[in-house]
């Protein structure tokens, strides 16, 4: 089974009222990247730590759980945009997941 792997460790958080009206965002909470794996996608594609990732390919992501659902083996390969926060800004970023290597036993 091919798995996909963009190289985010993230954590979930909640949003701000404010800052969920104010980008019309459909969930209030979202995953903050806390770091970018050396060789992942995500860091490639400009990903930093404290981003909070808030949607992908158009569909909200809530939470860490949401972000795995959404990241399934027909996205490797293919270019996925990713909505995120930065600061007080909304950005849509193109990622290009991989295939996550099997770890050798």
């Amino acid at each position: 089974m091919r798995r996909c792997y963009i190289g985010v460790a993230g954590q979930n958080v909640p949003l701000p009222r404010r800052v969920v009206r104010f980008h019309e965002l459909a969930r209030e909470s979202g995953v903050r990247v806390q770091s970018t794996a050396p060789d992942g996608a995500a860091r490639a594609a400009g990903i930093l730590g404290g981003d909070i990732i808030v949607a992908v390919d158009g569909r909200p992501v809530g939470d860490v759980d949401d972000m795995h659902r959404l990241m399934t083996e027909e996205r490797v390969g293919i270019a996925v945009p990713v909505t995120l926060l930065r600061g007080a800004q909304k950005r849509e970023i193109v990622v290009l997941p991989r295939e996550m290597q099997p770890v050798a036993s």
